[in-house]
């Protein structure tokens, strides 16, 4: 859309980017394996190993990606400085707007969601997509290993666009608006919203 239609967008905001699917799982998987080692953590090395090599060649199939994934979160790359989630996986439980039966159907949404769009998440690939004619901002979370903010940063340096924005979350990883919720609207207070003052 920021490429097609700039007309509708006031900025681009990207948050938790991806933006080569297959540099995404290298990294993540080389994070999972350094912090295993570092960890002296066998149980997660010997599953690591058991990916052979990641993505590699082979069919990078949802259950290579949970491993992997399992290990680079464990390791904080989901949440800064936890190896859990759950404030964030049961947050929905809090809302009023659910029912307890329609909490239940989030995961199944997800189980259903997942294999339909991981091929073309996985084959993503916009490195090369750098002209555009809106504002184009990034949050990156500094430990962030879900998708990785090197990709980003390699990309950002190359766009052209009325104006570029990177903000760093310190204290975050991939969730940085509700790991620093606080930061996170502000940066948007001063970032985004004078585009939409000025569109």
């Amino acid at each position: 859309m920021a490429e097609r239609r700039p007309d509708l967008l006031w900025a681009y905001i990207g948050v938790g980017q991806v933006i080569s699917g297959p540099e995404n799982e290298a990294e993540s998987f080389a994070f999972a394996m350094r912090s295993a080692i570092a960890d002296q953590n066998d149980d997660a090395v010997a599953e690591l190993e058991s990916l052979g090599e990641y993505p590699g060649a082979q069919p990078l199939t949802l259950e290579r990606i949970v491993t992997c994934r399992r290990w680079a979160q464990h390791y904080g790359g989901l949440s800064a400085y936890r190896s859990e989630s759950a404030y964030f996986t049961d947050s929905e439980a809090l809302s009023p707007y659910y029912t307890e039966d329609e909490v239940e159907l989030i995961s199944v949404g997800q189980q259903v969601t997942m294999p339909q769009v991981l091929p073309a998440l996985l084959s993503f690939d916009a490195s090369d997509r750098t002209a555009f004619d809106v504002p184009m901002l990034q949050f990156l979370g500094r430990h962030d290993w879900t998708t990785p903010t090197a990709p980003v940063e390699r990309w950002i340096d190359r766009v052209s666009a009325p104006s570029t924005h990177v903000v760093w979350f310190e204290n975050s990883a991939h969730l940085c608006m509700l790991e620093e919720p606080g930061k996170f609207v502000v940066s948007l207070v001063n970032l985004a919203l004078p585009h939409a003052d000025t569109a």
